[in-house]
């Protein structure tokens, strides 16, 4: 409700000027909480930006009752914003499938690597090891992901091994690293770490 309330004071700051076609002001706010956040609360956004532009810069007698002609533009106005989140919220749902279906094939593939693998998502958090860096590290899936996956590197080796890892990854360029790797028995054991970036649509 961010950019519904964005948007209002936007209004209000200049009303003026906005108080013959209100309605335009909102219909971003709309959008982009359909975007982000789906159809549910894009609807709810514009029931709120509809009792808004009711409250805030229509005749007095609510809902356009003394204005047919605003109370026509109004019911255009939801009609317009709920149709638009829809389409948007549905694209939305169909990008975050076919990612999860990206994610999901990068998981049985690395699975199936004959070799320690790893995945990290935009934020350079890890999402997923496979059980061979868990059957090496003798730690579960839950401690490697976000940050823990570095947690069994050498405490020698982990500043310059994650800072080639980002600079890496900030600039979306394959990477390769060697560094020093806790076993399951304490010990710690040499790792030639290769990275590769795939960026999902």
């Amino acid at each position: 409700m961010l950019t519904v309330g964005v948007s209002l004071l936007l209004a209000l700051s200049f009303g003026t000027f906005l108080s013959a076609l209100p309605f335009f002001n909102f219909i971003p706010a709309i959008l982009i909480t359909a975007a982000i956040s789906g159809f549910g609360p894009a609807s709810l956004a514009t029931l709120l930006s509809t009792a808004l532009i009711d409250f805030y810069f229509l005749p007095a007698g609510g809902l356009g009752i003394a204005n047919p002609l605003q109370a026509e533009r109004l019911v255009f106005f939801d009609g317009y914003c709920l149709l638009l989140s829809w389409f948007l919220a549905a694209y939305r749902a169909e990008l975050l499938r076919i990612r999860g279906e990206q994610v999901r094939n990068l998981e049985l593939l690395a699975s199936a690597a004959p070799a320690m693998a790893w995945i990290v998502d935009r934020n350079r958090r890890c999402i997923y090891v496979n059980d061979r860096w868990l059957a090496f590290t003798g730690r579960t899936l839950t401690q490697e992901l976000g940050e823990g996956w570095a947690e069994s590197m050498s405490a020698e080796d982990r500043p310059v091994a994650l800072s080639m890892f980002q600079t890496a990854f900030e600039a979306r360029e394959p990477f390769r690293n060697e560094y020093r790797l806790r076993r399951h028995d304490g010990t710690y054991r040499w790792i030639y770490s290769y990275g590769v970036p795939m960026l999902m649509r």
